[in-house]
């Protein structure tokens, strides 16, 4: 795969660079390998917003499609922006029919002032070469072809990757490529090109003549590198006697670092803590036997395992992240607590301190450190944190205790208040109970009042009801007699009829009859005589008639008022009935109002009474609180005592670690020295060794 390194960017376009940014030949063996060279150029290019220009030698190639959708890049998306343009040799090469360099490279120029029309900056054109085999005419200028692109100036960045496929070209064309060409990939890598001939002598015919300079400016080289090799062999011999020289030194610093490193062991099994190496991955490359009477692991035990490998799984993530961020920043550990687990199962806490350590070239090698066992100290603080949480616990509930007082003191308070209320509400109730029993007072004296009225109505109404019924025996009689006489006119008006009906007949006949009219009417005035007598008669039965029916009317009239006073007085009565009943049932809700706020105030005042024994209680365990608050406070004062003990002989401890730690320094610093020297004087004598 192409070297990444060389995807430098490329320079801005301008006035004063308008030719080509890099010509490269890819020379493969495998379609594996081009296509795992071609494809992250590409993508690279599309990453940079650059115009990608390949040519395939068919005019559907599936395989380049598909190794680009392999890199997740949307082929579509970008053929369809414009920003990728797949094609082939017909449409660029042999257009025409035959080859022509000069047509095909009017083409790419064009296609760069498209490109530049449409903002892009840079362009790249990645070619298979393949189609300088074909027999079309014009084809044997190829090498002419590639000659003049490097020569070329689109006016943008421009990048060009020619791809040859050696199984397709002889060694002769393949040698003409790699002419034309100033950088060469191969086996994955983009090399400079030292047998590039310059476009200009290419284009000339100045082969023979390029070819000579080649081989002149190689055989001085040659020389050049004999004489150097002669000197660097001078070198090398004078080394190896310093060599020799040096042997001996070498072996007394040996001596002394193991001198040093005897001393560091016999410190480190005699301090109290344990001193350790970590590599640079993080694992223990030396661990001091210390461990043993730590973790109960032995020294062994502990090489090649992590920090993280010794700590309890609770703790396991924190730490990682803590080393991981370390490790990669390299600074220096202190007074990392760890919570490590030992052989036998119990919990030991460790305080791990340590510093970064790098070899004379500046390599980080790892971190030298110790660890020292805090589980007495960390028991006492526990101990001591233990004590102020549950003090602070006491503190917490005695100010629960003085909230929930003080919450009693307002409730009672309310309370209070809410019995003041509620005796106003009584008073007020009972007040409007007088006035409604004094309205009900007023209501029955009416209503008795009422009730004799009506009883008086109601004998009035008797007395009219008697007279009523003699009146209507009265006139039933009379009814009676008016039947009769109703019947006698009736009979009479039979007659009549009888009459009229004579008459009717002698009118009709009076238009042709004049002499009976007379006749008729002289009898007609007899009988009407008479009729009057009747109807005279029949007039004083009426009269009489008309006048009981006068009296009859006057009586109903009368007691037709005396039913509406009745029904008037009833409604009065109904109304006040139903007053009397609104009051009573007020009267009711106002007893059951006072019976309710009675109950209330009595459970207000058990609530009382009970919030009084919550308050004597609380402040009973106040009492007890503030008590066992004097003890804790011993107790920690106990404790700050012995930490501050501990913190002493702690001190000392530390003082000695510190003069154990500057003597290891010093000699590490002597064997640093001594190994570098060694280390500088090996690569040296290895160097000469190798160009000899």
């Amino acid at each position: 795969m192409v070297d990444q390194t060389a995807e430098g960017p490329l320079a801005t376009p301008g006035p004063e660079r308008s030719q080509v940014e890099d010509h490269i030949a890819l020379i493969y063996d495998e379609d594996e390998e081009r296509l795992t060279t071609i494809t992250p150029l590409i993508k690279v290019g599309l990453e940079k917003g650059e115009l990608c220009l390949y040519i395939s030698d068919e005019e559907n190639d599936i395989a380049i499609v598909d190794a680009l959708k392999a890199e997740n890049i949307d082929v579509d998306k970008a053929v369809n922006n414009g920003s990728l343009i797949l094609t082939s040799k017909k449409e660029m090469y042999f257009k025409l029919g035959r080859f022509d360099p000069e047509w095909t490279i009017r083409v790419i120029n064009n296609i760069a002032d498209l490109a530049r029309s449409y903002g892009f900056t840079a362009m790249r054109v990645m070619s298979e070469m393949k189609w300088t085999q074909d027999k079309v005419s014009g084809i044997e200028r190829w090498p002419e072809y590639e000659a003049k692109m490097n020569a070329l100036r689109p006016g943008l960045s421009l990048r060009i990757i020619c791809q040859y496929d050696r199984r397709s070209f002889v060694p002769e064309a393949i040698m003409a490529a790699i002419q034309t060409h100033p950088r060469i990939v191969a086996d994955g890598q983009i090399n400079k090109n030292s047998f590039y001939i310059p476009s200009d002598r290419l284009l000339k015919g100045d082969y023979a003549e390029a070819e000579l300079e080649r081989v002149m400016e190689n055989i001085r080289t040659i020389n050049s590198s004999e004489a150097a090799i002669q000197e660097m062999t001078a070198t090398i011999e004078s080394m190896g006697r310093q060599a020799d020289t040096d042997s001996a030194a070498r072996k007394g610093l040996e001596m002394a670092l193991e001198e040093s490193r005897r001393r560091f062991r016999e410190l480190a099994e005699r301090t109290s803590d344990w001193a350790w190496e970590l590599d640079e991955h993080g694992k223990y490359a030396y661990s001091s036997p210390r461990v043993r009477d730590i973790l109960g692991l032995q020294p062994e035990d502990i090489i090649g395992r992590t920090p993280v490998d010794l700590v309890t799984k609770e703790t396991a993530e924190h730490i990682t992240k803590m080393m991981n961020r370390i490790l990669s920043s390299r600074s220096p550990i202190s007074a990392l607590e760890l919570e490590a687990r030992h052989k036998d199962g119990h919990i030991v806490y460790l305080e791990m301190s340590g510093t970064p350590y790098f070899d004379h070239d500046g390599r980080f090698m790892g971190f030298r450190g110790v660890d020292r066992d805090i589980s007495g100290r960390k028991a006492s603080k526990q101990a001591i944190e233990e004590s102020r949480r549950r003090t602070e616990e006491s503190l917490a509930e005695i100010k629960a205790r003085d909230e929930r007082i003080s919450v009693l003191d307002t409730e009672i308070a309310g309370l209070k208040a809410s019995l003041s209320d509620l005796d106003s509400s009584i008073a007020a109730l009972q007040g409007d109970m007088d006035s409604k029993q004094a309205e009900l007072a007023t209501a029955t004296e009416g209503l008795s009042r009422l009730n004799e009225s009506l009883q008086a109505r109601e004998n009035e109404l008797r007395s009219l009801k008697a007279a009523y019924e003699e009146k209507t025996s009265l006139a039933d009689s009379q009814a009676e007699e008016i039947a009769g006489l109703k019947r006698q006119l009736e009979d009479r008006g039979g007659e009549l009829g009888a009459i009229q009906a004579t008459l009717a007949a002698a009118q009709t006949m009076l238009n042709g009859k004049a002499s009976e009219l007379e006749e008729l009417t002289s009898s007609f005035r007899t009988q009407t005589l008479e009729l009057k007598g009747a109807k005279e008669s029949l007039s004083g039965v009426e009269e009489t008639l008309a006048h009981r029916e006068q009296e009859q009317f006057a009586m109903r009239q009368h007691i037709e008022r005396l039913e509406a006073d009745l029904m008037a007085a009833k409604d009065s009565l109904a109304a006040r009935s139903e007053e009397l009943g609104k009051a009573q049932e007020e009267l009711s809700e106002a007893r059951a109002t006072a019976d309710q706020r009675t109950v209330e105030l009595a459970a207000v005042n058990d609530a009382l009474s009970r919030k009084v024994k919550d308050l004597a209680a609380a402040d009973e365990l106040a009492d007890q609180r503030a008590r066992e608050l004097a003890s804790k406070r011993e107790s920690i004062e106990r404790l700050e005592s012995e930490v501050a003990a501990i913190s002493s002989d702690l001190g000392l401890r530390v003082a000695e670690l510190a003069d154990l730690r500057k003597i290891i320094e010093s000699k590490e610093k002597e064997l640093e020295t001594a190994s570098s020297d060694l280390e500088q004087r090996t690569n040296d004598l290895r160097a000469a060794n190798e160009l000899a």
